[in-house]
């Protein structure tokens, strides 16, 4: 089991709504949905029964480097080098220890970055998996995961946390340019995510604002590459250039 049961087959139903009406997305009843499950999960875990509190890794702020050596995953060997060159955070725990002490373990945001103390950017990094439709439902998770965290910690809790005392939360799905071609409608659906981002925000009333964006690295960026020209790339990181790539 795990505290997010059942949110897999709420976003399946809203993608579909996105495939195949995008203009009928709605967004801010997606992200209330989606609470509203977390929640009844919390209500019903062992965790919760048993008076015990979330793991204390989760939302914390650090860089985790160490790789498996079999682990050839474009995502990943990326996501260690991004945090090795930068000031970025990685692979932040959101759920460890909310249904039980087994479960959530790896749903982890791939990338954090801190633009300054109450301003942080959560980051799906996408190289070659999934696509850019889905890359966007996986960030909304971790967005509903972070607003749950702001409902529900103790005030002990979250002033531990850096990260949970947000007032500015954005999301991105950050790959290279190749991996939105092909697809449609991504101004439209960023559109209706920061619709319904903003009227969500303002519902929970959590204590933060949430925007949503499609980046992009630079056309002639190509993974792997050396460290050298990693930094480069990451000084040209910009939102994607709709109807060009």
């Amino acid at each position: 089991m795990s505290i997010c049961n059942g949110v897999d087959v709420i976003l399946k139903r809203y993608e579909k709504v996105a495939s195949d009406h995008i203009q009928n997305l709605n967004v801010d009843s997606l992200m209330a949905e989606m609470l509203a499950r977390v929640e009844m999960n919390w209500q019903i875990s062992p965790r919760h029964l048993a008076e015990k509190r979330p793991s204390k890794e989760n939302w914390r702020l650090e860089r985790k480097l160490d790789i498996a050596p079999h682990n050839e995953s474009p995502e990943k060997t990326l996501e260690k080098a991004i945090a090795k060159l930068t000031d970025w955070y990685n692979q932040i725990p959101t759920a460890s220890g909310l249904y039980d002490q087994h479960s959530d373990k790896l749903r982890n945001i791939d990338l954090v970055h801190q633009l300054s103390p109450a301003h942080f950017e959560f980051i799906e990094l996408k190289v070659t998996s999934d696509t850019p439709e889905k890359a966007a439902m996986e960030i909304l998770q971790y967005a509903v995961l972070y607003v749950f965290a702001c409902l529900h910690y103790t005030e002990a809790e979250k002033q531990a946390k850096e990260l949970l005392g947000a007032t500015q939360v954005y999301l991105r799905v950050l790959a290279p340019p190749a991996y939105y071609w092909g697809s449609n409608n991504l101004q439209e659906l960023a559109t209706r995510f920061n619709i319904g981002l903003s009227a969500f925000s303002e519902t929970v009333r959590a204590g933060c604002q949430m925007d949503f964006a499609f980046w992009a690295f630079p056309k002639d960026f190509v993974w792997p590459c050396g460290e050298d020209d990693l930094r480069f790339a990451m000084s040209r990181i910009v939102p994607l250039e709709w109807g060009g790539g």
